[in-house]
């Protein structure tokens, strides 16, 4: 199976599934590959490959195509391949069938919204990394993944137990930026980036943003209000390097806890978002946007020669 070109791979998963008749429910697909339906609903939850068709009474179906990976990655078990690399296989052969056919995945936030609702995990995960490459990932942030996003955990439509749409999607974009190429980061002291857990997904775009720029950042998720609990959890050094604090969420600190941390000479924080509180002090920049925020960190950093 490894040494098949990718035109090949793609062949394969199609000659299969044209030989299936489907939709098939996961009981029937359960009894075709031999195993437990709660195996494939682990197969799904951890690799993405469930079933990606949706009845209209809002059943999820195996489509053929969904059927013949699952057969291929049984195959690559069976040869001894272990399940997390036999899905990744699968993965990548359903990618290369794409390539050789033509054929892209329209990102555009609809189909987006349909298919994390869907639970089509292999869609949602090519969609978002070519809206990546396309438009950049702050440029697909603020285009289509931040809308979709909202709507998902606003609107999040009928739910099944153990599945939710938004949290479907936020996997999505961070596999993606798991799966980005960052060079070497110049910065000595990690720029601090604070968000509610809430805000996760936004806390690792912006710090693959810098990453990208080679800032070098640490996330750190908090609970809204406790700020200076995490502050005080940080390391002498960390709070003494007089580096960078970004806090991307205005919930989590009041303006009077914010002042409480002025008392670190040298260390600026910068509060995004059009809703922070206002802080009197010159250690604390207001900043509107994501793309101002980005910018501001590596003024500062240059600024400060911290390359």
């Amino acid at each position: 199976m490894s040494g098949m070109s990718g035109t090949q791979q793609g062949q394969s998963l199609r000659a299969v599934a044209s030989d299936l008749i489907g939709p098939l429910t996961v009981a029937a697909v359960a009894s075709r590959l031999g195993v437990a339906a709660s195996t494939l609903r682990t197969w799904d939850r951890r690799y993405g490959l469930g079933p990606s068709f949706r009845t209209l009474g809002s059943h999820r179906r195996y489509s053929p195509l969904d059927v013949a990976r699952l057969e291929s990655m049984r195959a690559l078990m069976r040869s001894g391949v272990t399940p997390g690399d036999a899905a990744a296989i699968v993965l990548r052969q359903t990618e290369a069938q794409n390539r050789v056919s033509g054929k892209q995945p329209v990102a555009d936030a609809e189909n987006l919204v349909k298919a994390a609702r869907a639970g089509d995990r292999v869609f949602l995960r090519s969609a978002v990394e070519n809206l990546i490459t396309n438009k950049g990932l702050l440029g697909a942030w603020n285009d289509v993944l931040e809308h979709v996003l909202d709507q998902l955990m606003h609107f999040p439509g009928e739910q099944q137990p153990g599945f939710d749409p938004g949290s479907v999607f936020s996997q999505a974009i961070l596999d993606s930026i798991e799966q980005m190429q960052v060079p070497e980061a110049l910065n000595a002291d990690p720029v601090l980036l604070v968000a509610s857990r809430d805000q996760a997904v936004l806390a690792h775009i912006m710090a693959a943003t810098l990453a990208s720029n080679r800032i070098k950042t640490k996330v750190l998720l908090v609970l809204r209000g406790h700020l200076r609990e995490t502050w005080e959890s940080l390391t002498c050094l960390e709070r003494e390097s007089g580096g960078v604090m970004v806090v991307l969420d205005p919930e989590v600190a009041s303006s009077e806890m914010i002042q409480d941390l002025m008392h670190c000479p040298g260390f600026s924080i910068l509060l995004v978002g059009p809703d922070t509180p206002v802080v009197q002090s010159p250690q604390v920049e207001r900043i509107r946007s994501l793309s101002a925020a980005v910018a501001e960190v590596a003024d500062l950093l240059g600024s400060a020669a911290r390359y």
